[in-house]
């Protein structure tokens, strides 16, 4: 894979995602994202509602923790920088949390299109 290395931090300028969890390739280099997208089925349907799945249960913890009136924009955006990082896991691991980067594209798709 040229584009789509979950290790590089390059890998998150290459792709896009939709507010049902579907990747979205973007950038200069679409045609071959996109290839590389279809050819490790990233946008089947399992993995789209793994990907929901998960933010569902983030918002729902995010949800009980503070209530919709007290989100703001820095608030939102403290939540995507929260998961952009690693997290330490049992045995002084660090990891990354599952589907990361979507949950990052959520946070900050709420914060710039917050409401008030």
């Amino acid at each position: 894979m040229l584009f789509l290395d979950p290790h590089s931090p390059l890998c998150e300028q290459y792709i896009t995602y939709s507010l049902d969890a579907e990747i979205i390739p973007q950038g200069e280099n679409k045609e071959m994202v996109e290839g590389e997208i279809n050819t490790l089925g990233l946008n089947c349907t399992k993995l789209k509602k793994l990907r929901q799945a998960v933010w569902e249960e983030i918002l729902d913890r995010f949800r009980q923790e503070c209530t919709k009136e007290k989100w703001t924009k820095e608030l939102l955006l403290e939540q995507a920088q929260k998961y952009r990082n690693k997290e330490k896991k049992r045995g002084n691991i660090y990891r990354y949390h599952a589907y990361c980067d979507y949950i990052v594209w959520c946070f900050e798709y709420y914060a710039n299109n917050l409401r008030k």
